[in-house]
């Protein structure tokens, strides 16, 4: 077994199973802690590298070195175990759409509306820097079938861009943004910044993130600023 599986936590606060192994901080409950992580590491490698169909339980046990029936105590299936990968994730990238769509929607000048894209900007980066093995299978994944050990993902990416489309739609109310169809506006902004993101996580794209989320922020703001003036 790797001695580097368990070095990053991929699943952090997860109780799996549901039910309480023993008293918390107790040596059972971390014992449980420990191969939930140990299998999420491996999955997660694995999965960068084949992509999540085409990994199978049996290699990822293998990997890791236990027993099959060990997988089935701390997941039920692999679309269980991706989903507990994508959890951080998806509260991070979620939390910060939501926030973002609040100070949006009691924005009246582009200056409230650029100070809510950076934050939201500073929280997507925060996400992308804690967990970026996490957020690249995501990236890989996204745009594929909706099928399978997959679904979690994809019912990530429709919260995502379900997110952007009423943050076009909050802009647009306030004459921030033009009245273009918001779901066009928000899935070529998402696919711009999830293909800026990846380049970057895959070590293609070397500009620090903060200037590539900088870049990306005045692209939006000028080109779909409302025609108001403020």
């Amino acid at each position: 077994m790797s001695s580097t599986l368990t070095k990053n936590p991929v699943v952090p606060g997860r109780n799996v199973p549901p039910e309480r192994p023993g008293q918390p901080g107790s040596r059972r409950a971390k014992n449980r802690e420990e191969k939930t992580q140990i299998i999420a590491s491996a999955a997660l490698e694995l999965m960068l590298a084949s992509g999540i169909e085409s990994v199978t339980i049996d290699q990822i046990v293998k990997r890791c070195g236990i027993a099959k029936g060990s997988f089935y105590r701390y997941f039920k299936d692999k679309t269980d175990l991706v989903e507990a990968l994508m959890e951080p994730v998806g509260e991070l990238v979620c939390g910060a759409l939501d926030a973002c769509i609040t100070s949006v929607s009691v924005a009246t000048k582009k200056q409230e509306l650029l100070a809510a894209y950076v934050n939201l900007a500073g929280g997507l980066s925060m996400t992308f820097t804690q967990h970026p093995d996490i957020a690249r299978l995501y990236l890989q994944e996204c745009r594929s079938p909706n099928v399978g050990a997959r679904k979690p993902i994809g019912i990530l990416a429709d919260n995502i861009i379900h997110g952007a489309i009423s943050l076009t739609h909050a802009a647009q109310e306030h004459g921030l943004q033009r009245p273009v169809i918001a779901q066009v506006s928000a899935n070529a902004v998402v696919g711009a910044a999830e293909k800026l993101i990846l380049a970057h996580l895959n070590g293609s794209l070397d500009q620090p993130p903060d200037q590539i989320y900088s870049t990306l922020i005045t692209l939006v703001v000028d080109g779909l600023r409302g025609d108001r003036p403020r």
